[in-house]
């Protein structure tokens, strides 16, 4: 019973730092941001060699692997590719708002936020594989455009 404990930090803590919207500068729509990312990875550290300790001391390696298979999910995650969006599929984004999009895109692996200068005007985007949606500043949707990415 004592294993499951760090085992479950380490799931939450797993969950948050890969799914959770973490920003760089700022914090991001989980209110979360850099800082909260190192707190969140070092109890995560803590609570994995806890764990493997545990397991090694007890002999109990079904355990220790459990443990590692956190790591060895996220390293199958950051291999897979990410999934590839066709700006023509999506043309009908065209005029919805900023939480619309977030619902129907979601937060696909290798997504991206920012602003980029446009004849002297910063324009809010969403880049995904495939596709680029930027946004006028009221968070409207301007154009869906296609890129290299």
């Amino acid at each position: 019973m004592g294993y499951l404990v760090p085992f479950a930090i380490q799931v939450i803590s797993a969950y948050l730092l890969i799914f959770g919207d973490i920003g760089f500068d700022h914090p991001g729509r989980s209110g979360l941001d850099f800082e909260d990312a190192l707190v969140l990875f070092g109890i995560y550290t803590v609570s994995l060699v806890v764990g493997l300790s545990l397991a090694v001391k007890s002999k109990q390696f079904k355990f220790g692997a459990l443990q590692l298979s956190i790591p060895l999910a996220y390293l199958v995650y950051v291999y897979l590719p990410p999934p590839h969006y066709n700006s023509l599929e999506y043309q009908f984004l065209v005029g919805k708002n900023r939480e619309e999009v977030e619902r129907i895109i979601g937060n696909p692996k290798g997504r991206t936020t920012g602003w980029e200068g446009r004849n002297g005007v910063k324009i809010h985007n969403i880049t995904l594989h495939g596709m680029t949606i930027y946004l006028s500043d009221n968070g409207v949707v301007t154009e869906a455009a296609s890129n290299s990415r």
